[in-house]
């Protein structure tokens, strides 16, 4: 007879049929009375609902009578076997289960019992790739398939990837002739990429990512170890966890992903109309690391790979879950967006995505050194030290300050931004047959925004004449593909650099002896005579538009006539009086930001000292007005280069200015003395 029972299977259970062992009954002419026969009912687990499989458009799919379903009484690969399926293909909700046409179910009277009989343990398994059927805990090694994008050819009902999953329950009862419930539980993991590109030029067309394809680096052998059931407290265990999977070996396999193409709604399923890619595998629970092959997608002919970039942000492919990682491509780098565990067949709605893009924005970017807003400009070139040829990039950077602190990024909002593309640079070096990828030299000019030290705003931001802070450096060669990164710092041929101040950071401490007080300090105007501006490529003063090339050349230029050599150094620390306790007097500061120049040198003809470069004032506009000057100590006068601090500590007494000693702070040392006289 017939019997009906539930099914609430969603997903396909697209698995192939399984040789049964030697001693199976599969005699179709056994006459016993069917009454005596085992019946069943399958469902899947709540917590992993249903297959992972779905044919067509729909998400839903029962599945027909080419679905086995194995039977074992007492334990997977005993002597006792028979075969379900869904004989009629009832597409219902209520379909019937019975034995394979041809085999005979499986009878109470042939059931095995456990622990002396005190109860009955079934196992069921859906399996498609453990050819033999046991799987017992015999060690045996089995393998899925990898080429899961090919569909069934031949006499194949399912394709590699809908014969891809295993299935197993394991139930009990303690009286015989009673409806067998199972559920059935996934034991190998699913992995989803869901890809998309960006609109615009750095997209790819939608007849681009159409052809799309996707291949995962992945261990395709695994063993099975089963549940030993001896007891009812094993028999509860083991209906949670009837089987466990584990990759075996370490040697990983290409696995071709099977392939779904969305398109655009209310539009015809063409490939110009593709808005995105579902890429699917079915795999043995494993980890995807940074020491993988990871994810490669072939967009357009080139290759992609995407893994983790670090070993604590590995990708856990769990026994029963889906893994979604949504890839957003764009020509140049892929950079992946949250990584989400999500039930299978449930919503394949990706989690929120992001990109970055063009060649400076690896994973682990570190902007920390810089401090401000600007513009990073970066030029990638076969030569050496080339500054006149190669592609260049522009990447606005953004400071955002906090109470903790502040943080700089690129800014990829910004209609300013236009990255480096690894598409638009040569892969090979000479031609992709000799196997060897080109190596590119980068060339990284940051220009801030704003004057760091300047207090005016608006167009009188640089009546003081300070200059902004100016950043370049170079790196040593690099492969195609690799980003570059500023961080070592080379005194020899300025390769492998840190980005260097390309300025100078004049610092004055003002402090006195006690015959001044602090408010008198603080009241000082203080002014440097410069002699050289900042350009950059030649454009004018601390500007820089319509460079033919795009590419910002810093250099320094002589003064023009007409031009102030009044540099105003701004407070920007108090000085403080001494207090009634221990407490030191504490000098007010002073800062400018001036081109590398040589100050106070003196060309007349017999000088021994230099000329004036520093004029202090205390007291301007009023009738006790008093002017101070510090003369250059030798004739040739005192040269700041780039990338240096000079500090010069003095002292104010009430007929002179006595100068501290000149120390450099940063990373060239240099140092001097000077007289201030007063005038």
């Amino acid at each position: 007879m017939k019997k009906k029972n539930n099914l609430f299977l969603t997903g396909c259970l697209a698995l192939c049929t399984l040789t049964a062992c030697t001693d199976s009954i599969d005699d179709a002419s056994d006459t016993r009375d069917p009454a005596d026969a085992v019946t069943l009912s399958v469902n899947t687990d709540g917590a992993n609902p249903q297959t992972r499989v779905t044919t067509g458009s729909t998400e839903a799919y029962i599945p027909d009578q080419n679905v086995d379903l194995h039977l074992y009484s007492n334990s997977v690969g005993s002597s006792i076997t028979a075969v379900y399926n869904n004989t009629a293909g009832d597409q219902a909700a209520n379909a019937t289960w019975e034995a394979k046409p041809g085999t005979s179910p499986l009878y109470w009277d042939d059931a095995i019992g456990t622990d002396g009989n005190k109860f009955y343990s079934f196992y069921a398994v859906v399996n498609a790739h453990a050819s033999s059927g046991k799987g017992s805990n015999d060690n045996t090694v089995y393998s899925i398939p990898t080429n899961q994008a090919d569909p069934a050819i031949g006499s194949e009902i399912f394709s590699p990837y809908e014969r891809a999953d295993l299935l197993t329950a394991y139930t009990y009862t303690t009286q015989r002739h009673q409806d067998l419930q199972f559920t059935l539980k996934h034991l190998m993991a699913q992995l989803t990429v869901t890809l998309t590109t960006l609109e615009g030029n750095n997209g790819f067309s939608p007849t681009q990512l159409a052809g799309a394809t996707a291949e995962a680096s992945l261990i395709a052998p695994y063993t099975l170890v089963y549940t030993d059931v001896a007891n009812t407290t094993n028999a509860d265990k083991a209906k949670e966890t009837p089987a466990t999977a584990t990759a075996s070996g370490t040697t990983s396999t290409a696995f071709t992903m099977q392939r779904t193409l969305h398109y655009k709604s209310g539009t015809e399923e063409t490939a110009g109309n593709v808005t995105s890619v579902t890429f699917r595998l079915i795999a043995p629970p494993q980890t995807i690391s940074s020491t993988d092959g990871g994810i490669v997608l072939t967009i357009d002919g080139k290759t992609y790979t995407f893994k983790p970039d670090k070993p604590e942000n590995s990708i856990q492919l769990t026994a029963g879950r889906n893994t979604i990682q949504p890839i957003v491509a764009r020509k140049s780098v892929l950079i992946p967006g949250t990584i989400q565990l999500k039930d299978w067949d449930t919503s394949t709605n990706a989690s929120q995505s992001v990109t970055a893009d063009g060649v400076v924005t690896p994973q682990d970017i570190d902007l920390s050194d810089i401090t401000e807003t600007g513009t990073l400009y970066l030029r990638a070139t076969t030569s050496t030290r080339s500054v006149t040829d190669g592609t260049i990039g522009t990447y606005p950077i953004q400071y955002q300050t906090s109470s903790t602190g502040g943080t700089a990024s690129i800014n990829t909002a910004d209609a300013a931004y236009a990255p480096i593309l690894w598409d638009n640079l040569n892969k090979w070096d000479n031609d992709a047959s000799t196997g060897t990828l080109q190596k590119y030299y980068f060339h990284a000019v940051f220009i801030p925004t704003n004057y760091r030290h300047a207090t005016n705003t608006g167009a009188d931001r640089n009546k003081e004449n300070h200059e902004k802070d100016y950043l370049e450096g170079r790196n040593a060669a690099t492969e195609w593909g690799e980003s570059p990164k500023f961080t070592e710092n080379s005194s020899g041929s300025g390769d492998d650099r840190r980005l260097e101040h390309q300025t100078v950071r004049f610092i004055m401490n003002l402090k006195s002896d006690g015959t001044y007080d602090a408010a008198t300090l603080n009241s000082a105007s203080i002014k440097l005579k410069r002699n050289k501006k900042m350009t950059i490529s030649g454009s004018g003063n601390n500007a820089w538009n319509s460079i033919s090339d795009g590419w910002p050349s810093i250099t320094t230029a002589t003064l023009t006539s007409g031009e102030s050599t009044d540099v105003t150094l701004v407070k920007i620390e108090d000085a403080t009086n001494s207090g009634s306790g221990a407490t030191e007097a504490k000098p007010a500061q002073f800062v400018a930001i001036i081109a590398p120049q040589t100050l106070g040198a003196n060309s007349a003809s017999g000088a021994t000292i230099g000329t004036d470069y520093l004029i202090l004032t205390l007291g301007s506009g009023t009738a006790t007005e008093k002017t101070y000057t510090l003369k250059a100590a030798g004739k040739d006068g005192l040269t700041l280069k780039y990338g240096s601090q000079y500090t010069l500590t003095a002292t104010l007494i009430k007929s002179e200015l006595n100068p501290g000693t000149i120390a450099v702070e940063a990373w060239k040392e240099e140092s001097g003395e000077g007289n201030f006289e007063w005038q």
